[in-house]
């Protein structure tokens, strides 16, 4: 934007064209001749352009004068808030003519006028008729200039400026400039209608930035071709290849190369010991040694041996590595010497991923190390990865969280496929319903290492039981709500804590579970106290379970829980004692897979439910209540009695779909016991049912009962966890291109280059605040 000051004129037109003629008469004979050979070139290549006509596109360009009358003086005006208003003018002419701003650039301006000159002009021919003699010596010196100067074209100038006084302009008030603008459009003579038919524009009104605009003229409009993709849908489709490859390229550099990592393993040797130095050596011994070793095994050198070539091939490898200080630091975070790193943890591969992460039950926490043996941070990490997995149990029976591992090259297609660019060894990622949680980085000293990890994992643990202190422990021991457990432990035993949370998490939706700690043996004495009221004694030891029987109110305790048998004492004891009222008991699909389903190790309690929603017929609750309480006094312990609802969970479809196997009969029930499943038709009695939990053989099953082998249900992830991984970003991307590319036909390469680099930093800048999000790596 100009900061030049306007230049004071009487006639700016002409002045204008003046200083146009004054250039091209300065070029002289230099320009005639080019405009000749420009002339002479046009006419030789005039057949081969007449091929590409209708290919190529043209921009007309033309000069307009339009006359600003304004309260401002922009000769008093800061650059700055001159160029800003000037910048404001140029675009509500744009505006005015439907123009894109880079289609409307700055060329010149003039003052004409200022306040109060054409009253001093007037005041001038009157002195003048009155004998000009006796005029001030400063109007005199005004009067011989305009004589002067009074020629054809101040005579011009004067009758503007008596047109503009007509048109209602008080100059009195206002500075007049001459605004030169220069308009490019691919239709000159739409514009010049435009131009025309223009109504004066005012800027700024009742402000002191008051501007009115006019259209004063125009110089006949120039054509040239435009050399850039003026919207070409071509170059559109060229750019959007151009950039999803450019994506695709990256992504496969960058994604996965760890810092001291290359991408095709660790080196088959020991750099090193090859060229004989210390990895201490500095970069003048490196050379020099590299130098000792030419001379010694070069081909050149040793004709006749076989093996120098190879020797010196490994030589030349080694140097190129260490004498460059990348390469070398790369190298030096590497274990030459490696050997495997055991580990109880799961190894994870593309093949059992899904199922045991993505798949896993509801609640568990999968914390899983990325790794390679050959690396140096990997190999320190090791000890303090052991610690915590073997404190915490691998298998995750006890407190919900697993264990795993991936191998950094072996599983390469695995880590792709996460939705993090792995780029520091080792890397810890923690998984929870199919979902990515946080990714941390490691490789402090074991100790510090562990204690971190831990921190890791506790701070992930979700925590759905109630916290209860005295007061609220002693009402609940007086009359706890139905289906709720309460566990007592000691304060600032962490590994109880930890299983406390998966216990709340896995009976979800089931059970209440709720905890209190104690601190101090005073509150253990209080707890003890109002367990005593309800007749409870001889109940002392920690950690205890509290629970009160939904079906005859009796308080149960059970003291002394070891924290891994929790979950066992809870199911035999609290979730296989049916209550009063069972069909108002949901079934959960993790109940599900861990009672009724047979497991590994052993078999599991057997289970009658009541089918909900899953065919044309149910039983009804109070029947089903009294089915149950007809033989509970046999069955408890062993039998789990619920209500089936195949719409409340998503992994109960599965159910369904059994069901729809069947014969076109009308189930009500389903019995799962030993290694099958039967659905059981309306009407069946209560003792054939009974025969079927206590017996669980074929020959026990009525005749109308369909069949299927026990298989546990499969869970349904809570959302994929590569949402971001690189194939969905350059599938989103390049969607979103195509889907963008009629809109973007319209506009120049400037635009529509613009809109792309505004789209991408925005896209950056979501990536990277999602990437924070989710990553956590300074530890």
């Amino acid at each position: 934007m100009p900061t030049q000051e306007p230049k004071e004129s009487d006639d700016p037109f002409a002045l204008y064209e003046e200083a146009e003629e004054d250039e091209a008469a300065g070029g002289g004979a230099a320009v005639e001749g080019k405009a000749a050979a420009e002339d002479k070139g046009a006419d030789e290549d005039e057949d081969e352009d007449a091929e590409d006509d209708d290919d190529d596109l043209f921009r007309d360009t033309l000069t307009a004068m339009f006359q600003l009358d304004t309260t401002l003086d922009p000769n008093g005006l800061e650059k700055k808030a001159r160029s800003r208003w000037l910048e404001a003018v140029i675009g509500e002419v744009a505006e005015s003519l439907k123009l894109p701003k880079d289609d409307v650039e700055f060329e010149d301006w003039r003052l004409v006028s200022k306040p109060g000159e054409e009253e001093e002009e007037e005041g001038d021919d009157e002195d003048e008729g009155e004998g000009g003699d006796d005029a001030p010596p400063e109007k005199q010196s005004k009067k011989k200039s305009t004589k002067k100067t009074d020629d054809g074209k101040t005579k011009k100038a004067k009758g503007k400026q008596a047109k503009e006084k007509d048109d209602g302009d008080s100059s009195a008030r206002f500075n007049t400039i001459m605004l030169f603008l220069k308009l490019t459009c691919s239709d000159a003579e739409a514009l010049i209608a435009k131009l025309k038919a223009l109504e004066p524009v005012e800027y700024g009104k009742d402000t002191d930035l008051y501007t009115k605009i006019r259209c004063r003229g125009m110089k006949e409009p120039t054509r040239s071709k435009c050399d850039c993709s003026c919207g070409g849908s071509y170059s559109v489709i060229g750019l959007v290849l151009f950039l999803v490859a450019l994506i695709f390229l990256k992504s496969n550099q960058e994604f996965l190369r760890p810092a001291g990592m290359s991408n095709d393993g660790p080196p088959a040797e020991d750099y090193y010991k090859l060229l004989n130095i210390p990895s201490t050596a500095s970069k003048s011994k490196i050379r020099s040694a590299y130098r000792k070793l030419a001379m010694k095994y070069h081909p050149d050198k040793n004709p006749n041996c076989a093996e120098c070539e190879g020797l010196m091939h490994r030589i030349s490898e080694a140097y190129a590595v260490l004498s460059d200080e990348k390469r070398k630091k790369m190298y030096d975070a590497l274990e030459i010497n490696f050997k495997p790193l055991p580990s109880d943890a799961e190894e994870l591969t593309a093949e059992n991923f899904d199922t045991l992460v993505r798949g896993s039950e509801p609640g568990t926490l999968w914390v899983v190390q990325v790794y390679a043996e050959w690396h140096k941070a990997s190999i320190g990490f090791a000890n303090a990865w052991e610690n915590v997995v073997q404190s915490l149990d691998p298998s995750g029976a006890g407190v919900g969280v697993r264990f795993g591992r991936i191998h950094m090259k072996e599983q390469e297609a695995l880590c792709k496929s996460l939705s993090v660019a792995i780029r520091v060894l080792p890397t810890v990622l923690s998984f929870r319903d199919g979902q990515l949680l946080r990714v941390a980085t490691f490789g402090r000293d074991t100790q510090t290492d562990s204690m971190l990890l831990r921190d890791f994992i506790d701070t992930q643990l979700e925590d759905r039981s109630g916290h209860l202190d005295l007061a609220t422990a002693a009402a609940f021991i007086q009359g706890p709500p139905a289906g709720s457990v309460l566990v007592v432990r000691k304060a600032k035993k962490e590994n109880t804590a930890r299983i406390v949370k998966h216990l709340a998490a896995h009976f979800d939706g089931m059970l209440g579970i709720y905890q209190l700690e104690l601190a101090s043996s005073r509150e253990r004495k209080s707890l003890l106290a109002a367990l005593q009221q309800q007749g409870v004694t001889k109940k002392s030891k920690l950690p205890m379970l509290i629970w009160r029987s939904s079906r005859d109110g009796t308080l149960s305790v059970a003291e002394k829980v070891a924290p891994r048998d929790m979950k066992a004492v809870i199911y035999t004891d609290v979730v296989a004692q049916a209550s009063s009222k069972p069909s108002a008991t949901k079934l959960t699909p993790t109940v599900y897979n861990n009672w009724c389903v047979e497991r590994d190790g052993g078999a599991s309690g057997a289970c009658l439910l009541r089918l909900e929603g899953c065919s044309s017929v149910q039983q009804p609750p109070a029947e089903f209540d009294g089915m149950v309480d007809a033989f509970i006094n046999h069955d408890s312990g062993k039998v789990l009695s619920a209500s089936l609802d195949c719409g409340s969970f998503q992994e109960f479809t599965a159910v369904q779909t059994l069901l729809q196997g069947c014969p076109e009969n009308e189930y009500t029930h389903l019995v799962t016991h030993g290694e099958m499943v039967q659905f059981v038709p309306k009407g069946t009695s209560a003792s054939a049912i009974q025969q079927m939990l206590l017996g669980g053989g074929d020959d026990d099953m009525p005749p109308s009962s369909c069949s299927f082998p026990q298989s546990p249900l499969a869970y349904t992830p809570a959302g994929q966890s590569d949402l971001m991984s690189f194939e969905n970003i350059a599938t989103i991307t390049t969607v979103g291109f195509v889907i963008l590319t009629p809109m973007m036909l319209g506009l120049e390469t400037k635009a529509m280059m613009r809109y792309m680099a505004m789209g991408l930093f925005a896209a950056s800048v979501l990536g990277g605040f999602l990437n924070m999000k989710m990553f956590q790596g300074a530890w």
